[in-house]
């Protein structure tokens, strides 16, 4: 396959939309971090190539050095051979194909990124294991009801949350939810997050930050902002919280570098 402009393999493109693209990555990250199929580093090169597959959704020729130096520009990096070891084992798990690209001469150039969707089959039992969740969602946040809620709440609801979910959190989330399955899935979307952008270890970060976003997520949902569901609006908002915090600290590494 010859080289070209990245407009001409727009052909390889599995996704019709850049959201589409981006759910179809959330739900890869959510296997890689519950197995461990990545290390951290190798996390960040997959996320800097998925930056370069936003003009063609989920396509991409650029060259190796290209988005390994990306990593460098706010103090933190990769390494080549750990953008090659991350594609080698995205390539394991299904989530992209690499196709070599030549030039007129038949030289080697650059290698074809192209992302697949997340597959259908594993996406329907993802979806049986949140469905409790989902069809809660809309009577969960139901205000003419939140009081008669509050008042038929079973004495034990806070004895049925796991200890792994952070106390201020819980009772924080309690004042809007009254299942504690459903409070647990909220905290495991904050872990997923927090683990995306490095912070898996900082939990007071992972207590604020949360807190913040699940105030804004609940806020977004009584004045009819959410178009999908809440644990999907909540998370969004986790990781934009989180992301700009990461920005922050690398730029503060950055500053200290110097």
């Amino acid at each position: 396959m010859q080289q070209s402009n990245l407009t001409n393999f727009k052909s390889y493109s599995q996704f019709k939309t850049l959201k589409q693209f981006n759910s179809s990555n959330e739900q890869y990250f959510v296997d890689i971090i519950k197995d461990k199929l990545l290390s951290k580093s190798e996390i960040i090169a997959l996320k800097a190539l998925i930056r370069h597959c936003a003009t063609v959704f989920g396509v991409s020729n650029a060259r190796q050095c290209k988005i390994v130096s990306s990593t460098h520009k706010d103090g933190i990096g990769i390494s080549l051979s750990t953008f090659k070891r991350a594609i080698n084992k995205a390539k394991k798990i299904g989530m992209l194909n690499v196709h070599a690209l030549s030039r007129k001469n038949g030289s080697q150039s650059s290698n074809l990124y192209v992302f697949n969707p997340y597959p259908q089959k594993q996406k329907e039992r993802v979806n049986k294991r949140k469905l409790t969740y989902q069809n809660n969602t809309n009577n969960l946040l139901n205000l003419s009801n939140l009081k008669d809620k509050k008042r038929n709440q079973p004495i034990l609801l806070a004895a049925l949350i796991s200890d792994r979910v952070p106390r201020e959190f819980a009772n924080l989330a309690k004042s809007f939810f009254t299942d504690g399955k459903y409070i647990e899935c909220l905290w495991s979307k904050v872990e997923v997050a927090a683990y995306r952008n490095l912070f898996e270890e900082d939990r007071n970060i992972q207590l604020q930050t949360s807190l913040s976003a699940l105030k804004q997520a609940v806020r977004g949902k009584k004045l009819g902002f959410i178009k999908t569901t809440f644990v999907q609006y909540f998370y969004g908002v986790l990781e934009k919280k989180f992301n700009e915090l990461a920005v922050l600290e690398q730029l503060r590494i950055y500053n200290l570098g110097k």
